[in-house]
């Protein structure tokens, strides 16, 4: 979990370092919830690094062992992730189908801010395929949803998305 705050602190090497390390200890210890934080945040480095097999590769690990624990909310998140990394590999398709299968999770869960995420990327989705007034309306539904939960980082990024268009 360490490797994730320095992963946000902008310290991908470090971030690296020990979310590698994690992910040895929870193999060790069979911890797959562990596990599973240190391949998502292993993703998220490789995708920042513009390495994209990689990425894939450690977001569908980490997606196996949240199914292996039925954790939905883990779930929905690896399918978001594996979402962009196949949006940035330029199969707007398979991203569709993975963002709508994280989007069916999170409003299973009734958890708003996941939906509202989900809907951005979706709307990411739509804008590449040239959907634009789809496009729209998706930022327009998780800005809605983000202003409701006071979520100022959703908001902002709905709007930087709203603020692309056109």
């Amino acid at each position: 979990m360490l490797g994730y705050v320095r992963r946000a602190q902008g310290d991908d090497d470090r971030a690296e370092e020990l979310s590698e390390e994690g992910l040895r200890l929870s193999k060790l210890l069979e911890d797959n919830r562990s596990a599973a934080i240190s391949l998502n945040t292993l993703g998220h480095i490789a995708r920042h690094r513009g390495v994209l097999d990689w990425a894939t590769d450690l977001f569908g690990e980490a997606l196996a062992l949240w199914k292996k624990l039925e954790d939905r909310r883990g779930m929905a998140y690896s399918l978001c992730n594996l979402g962009v990394a196949a949006l940035e590999r330029g199969e707007a398709g398979h991203a569709l189908e993975l963002h709508e299968e994280s989007l069916r999770l999170y409003e299973a869960l009734q958890d708003k801010a996941g939906q509202a995420f989900a809907l951005i990327n979706l709307g990411d989705v739509a804008r590449s395929l040239g959907e634009e007034g789809r496009a729209v309306s998706l930022y327009e539904e998780a800005l809605a949803l983000h202003r409701e939960l006071g979520n100022d980082r959703g908001i902002s990024r709905a709007l930087e998305r709203l603020g692309a268009q056109g």
